[in-house]
Parts: structure tokens; sequence; C-alpha cells
């Protein structure tokens, strides 16, 4: 994929090893179909991106995930299709293709390759895991009620405000950036 991606407006770029900015999606004009080569696709309403341990490239688009594999082909993650809508949160314990989110924004990968997925909307904020060899997507932190309550305590039982971006620290625990809270979470995920 390169030294760095990023997204400007809703297309995704990268920079390679020379310093060269190139385009990786298509025009950048609405949403388009996945399962084919980058280039000659587009992602709408992106929110949130990073880049895992082996080069793919992980893009939140407010009610699904998509990736661009190493391949170079944009694939869904979470919420097949698109089919999701705003506050219809559901899909813990099965398959991430099979998710919904209430609204998607940061999203980090671990060295395990398990990725995070911030999401949040009227139904409560939480952090949300797709497991790596399994595919299963669970919450990991926060939950149906927003607040601020919960530090020391176990994540799952934590209340998160709202929406932001995510990272991973060196000692493999989720940094929540909680905007609507001003505040950063760390989550330590076993």
């Amino acid at each position: 994929m390169g030294r760095l991606a990023l997204t400007i407006g809703d297309r995704l770029y990268r920079v390679d090893a020379a310093g060269v900015l190139g385009a990786v999606t298509g025009t950048g004009l609405g949403r388009g179909p996945s399962d084919v080569p980058a280039a000659q696709t587009n992602l709408a309403t992106v929110m949130g991106m990073c880049v895992a341990p082996d080069g793919v490239v992980y893009v939140s688009e407010w009610v699904q995930v998509r990736k661009v594999d190493a391949q170079g082909v944009l694939r869904e993650v979470i919420a097949r299709d698109g089919v999701s809508a705003l506050n219809q949160y559901a899909g813990d314990g099965g398959p991430a293709l099979d998710a919904r989110f209430d609204g998607a924004d940061g999203v980090a990968v671990d060295r395990a390759g398990n990725l995070f997925v911030s999401d949040s909307r009227l139904d409560g904020a939480r952090v949300r895991r797709v497991d790596a060899s399994t595919g299963r997507i669970d919450t990991v932190a926060g939950g149906a009620v927003p607040g601020v309550a919960g530090a020391g305590g176990l994540a799952r039982d934590a209340q998160l405000a709202g929406r932001g971006p995510l990272a991973i620290d060196p000692r493999g625990n989720v940094l929540f950036c909680d905007r609507q809270a001003h505040r950063v979470v760390r989550i330590g995920v076993r």
C-alpha cells in the first residue's frame, strides 16, 4: 500500500517510499461497489481509517467498514452492502459481515490483526472488536447508555460518551479518544 495512507474528502490516497502521492480509490463521488479494484470504486462518508501491520488499509464509512486488501481490492468487513441504517446497532456474537452500526468512526488494528471500531449514535457509545481468527464481532467497552462512568472497572461495564478515533499502544491496549467527554480512555483488551 505504501508508507502512509490518508483520506482527503472521501478518497483514499497513499504516499509511497519515494514520497509520491497517489490515489487508491476512484473519483470520490458517492459510494461504489465492493469486491472490485479500489481504483475502480468509491468511498462515501469516510469517518476514520488506519493501516494494519500487514499493510491492509481499513476505512470506516459511517454504517460500515471496508478494507483495501493486499491485492488492492476494496472489500466489505462489517455491514455488508451498506444495508445498515442509523440507530440499528446489532450483531454482537456473530459474523462481522452481518453486524450493524449506529455510527462507525475510529478504526484501529492490533498486532494480532484484530480490528477495533468505535460506534455510537443514539443507542449508546461502544468500542467493538472483530476477532482476526474467527471474524466474530463483540463489544469490548461501553454499551447502551452514554456517559463517563466506570473508570478502573471492567471495560464492558464502562460508559463512553461518544464516537472518536482509536489507536493501539505498544502494550496492545486500545486508546479511545472520547470526543464528547474530552478524554482519552485506555481499554485493556486481552
